[in-house]
């Protein structure tokens, strides 16, 4: 079977989505490796301004839920083919969620959808199905699976299997799966838990997100002038923003210089903005909202460290490995962030970057002094970091050990 020949489907809540850029750079490594990738977004796509979907062109397909003709008329051939079970499976599925109403609308609302995307993937000739998240896109590849006997790979992130709503069928589908990939080693521990078989756990294969870091330069020389932090990504409580600023705050008291950007949107921005007030902050930091991609890459490029200080939330979410240290290292900056979840497989303690332990404000400051101190220090830490995102996540090596776990699965 010659490479081009090999094709896959991708099923994404949204593609593409600026939060998601790794989904982004997953397709396009593929795509570099002769697969053809073609991604069923379940909502409409967002215009996004990212470089890389300039290297992506006919991977979308997307349809309103009820307004397609070709839906409906996928749904109305299924139903008669095999009617008891196209009436049992969705219900049965909410009820698995009936603690949850809203995901067990979702669940309703969004069957028919994928019963067409399930035949348009059949029309297209494509063997098997890689879910970019265990929750709502596994679902729905679960349903291509009973009822075509499609493949599936079932990608685990972090929100997605961490958040105790997200978890309810994660047996059920790890048992279906042919295989479930985790993009860090936290998260394939975790996954363990759920699994009722040896021969589940077995399907349980890590491999981290692809990420073309040759195509970026790091920076040769340290930023001059006060200590500059770029933070943020989204303005969410997992990402533990708040202690953040409560560390500027104490910087400020010790006669530290400050001047830090947040970058990103959510629904902390106001409490944010009011706990900067609150602390007299307003001239030391910037909040810049939502910017492109290669726009935080430019912003970080200035920084003397990127500080991601992650917390567990309160509802059981919290980061795998954030794409933004990634990023970040990837430019030789160094990064400050805490010891929780995967990030301690990317960032080593006082080799590649400094990590304190979550919600712990004070630790933060002292360690932003640390290496506010010692320019040699930075140095270390933005080569080590640069070192390591190459050792872990180099795009073309990361690509083909997808395509292998694919090819066991039976998916290409």
């Amino acid at each position: 079977m010659g490479q081009m020949s090999r094709r896959i489907a991708y099923i994404s809540s949204r593609f593409p989505v600026l939060r998601e850029t790794f989904v982004i750079r997953e397709v396009l490594a593929l795509q570099r490796a002769g697969v053809n990738v073609r991604v069923f977004s379940l909502k409409r796509p967002h215009q996004l301004d990212n470089r890389d979907l300039d290297q992506i062109s006919g991977t979308v397909y997307w349809t309103p839920n009820l307004l397609s003709w070709a839906l409906v008329r996928d749904n109305v051939v299924t139903f008669l083919r095999s009617p008891v079970l196209y009436a049992t499976t969705p219900l049965r599925h909410a009820f698995r969620f009936r603690r949850y109403p809203l995901q067990a609308l979702k669940t309703l609302g969004l069957f028919p959808k994928m019963i067409h995307y399930s035949c348009e993937i059949r029309r297209q000739g494509i063997r098997g199905i890689n879910s970019c998240w265990a929750n709502l896109p596994t679902l729905l590849a679960t349903i291509a699976n009973r009822f075509f006997g499609i493949p599936y790979c079932m990608t685990c992130r972090a929100w997605d299997i961490f958040v105790p709503m997200n978890q309810v069928d994660l047996p059920q589908k790890l048992e279906t799966a042919s295989v479930v990939r985790a993009n860090n080693d936290a998260g394939a521990r975790f996954m363990k838990q759920f699994c009722t078989s040896a021969k589940d756990e077995r399907k349980i294969r890590r491999v981290y997100n692809p990420f073309d870091v040759d195509a970026i330069k790091p920076r040769e020389d340290l930023p001059t002038g006060p200590f500059r932090i770029v933070a943020g990504g989204s303005l969410v409580e997992q990402k533990g923003l708040t202690y953040l600023l409560d560390a500027v705050a104490l910087l400020e008291t010790r006669g530290m210089t400050c001047r830090l950007e947040i970058v990103g949107e959510g629904p902390l921005r106001d409490p944010l903005e009011a706990q900067c007030a609150r602390l007299g902050l307003e001239a030391s930091i910037t909040f810049l909202g939502t910017v492109p991609n290669h726009v935080l890459m430019e912003r970080m490029a200035l920084a003397t460290a990127f500080v991601l200080p992650s917390v567990p939330a309160a509802g059981g979410n919290m980061d795998g490995i954030p794409n933004v240290l990634i990023e970040s290292m990837s430019l030789g900056v160094p990064v400050i962030s805490t010891s929780i979840s995967g990030i301690p497989e990317l960032v080593e303690d006082g080799v590649s970057g400094l990590l304190v332990p979550p919600h712990d404000a004070e630790r933060l400051a002292d360690a932003i002094q640390k290496l506010d101190a010692d320019p040699d220090l930075q140095l270390r830490f933005g080569a080590n970091g640069r070192r390591r995102v190459e050792a872990m996540f180099e795009m073309s090596r990361n690509a083909q050990e997808l395509i292998r776990i694919y090819e066991a699965g039976g998916l290409l």
